[in-house]
């Protein structure tokens, strides 16, 4: 979305923490980058990180305090890394970063390119489901492993296997013959989405 222009775009992703963190940067901007600011300058610790890390997998009402968790815990965790297990929690380990980056200029470049998105937490067939004749469509699913010892895909508490590859490039082909511009980033499923 960032790299293109168009008048309207739809994102979409199964993961409900990364679908709030980009509602929230739309809805209140600045009050998004209060919250996640004071966190980047208080917690830099391996012990302020487990703490908050505690804390956004205990509570999750307070959105806005949510959503800098998130984006802190992402810019803090081990090699910015986004996982969970299979209840939902979110586990990756502090990554030991001297002063992990503040992204505030791109923050404010989203909000503005975001005022033209609308953001939804489903699954993809959900999502290809609405694509119409003539829209664009790129898919970034989580890469097919190349071997047993690579095997990470749990950026949610289903993970993504063989069978999610499958279902992506079936949806994807229907979406393709439907009319629609297609690109998927990656996948193993040799299949004929045209």
């Amino acid at each position: 979305m960032l790299n293109t222009d168009y008048a309207a775009y739809l994102v979409a992703d199964i993961n409900p923490d990364l679908i709030n963190l980009y509602q929230v940067i739309c809805e209140d901007t600045r009050g998004f980058l209060d919250t996640a600011r004071l966190l980047f300058s208080t917690a830099n610790t391996a012990e302020g990180y487990y703490h908050l890390r505690q804390s956004f997998n205990r509570d999750k009402s307070n959105r806005t305090q949510s959503a800098a968790m998130f984006l802190y815990l992402n810019r803090h965790g081990y090699n910015g890394l986004c996982r969970y297990n299979k209840q939902g929690i979110f586990n990756v380990p502090y990554g030991k970063y001297t002063s992990p980056y503040f992204p505030e200029q791109e923050i404010h470049f989203f909000a503005e390119k975001a005022k033209r998105a609308t953001f939804l937490c489903c699954d993809f067939e959900e999502t290809l489901a609405l694509v119409c004749p003539d829209d664009v469509v790129y898919c970034d699913p989580p890469y097919y492993p190349a071997s047993d010892t690579a095997n990470f895909t749990q950026y949610h508490t289903q993970g993504f296997d063989k069978f999610d590859q499958y279902r992506l490039v079936t949806a994807a082909g229907k979406a393709a013959r439907d009319g629609a511009q297609v690109v998927v980033s990656h996948t193993h499923i040799a299949h004929d989405v045209g």
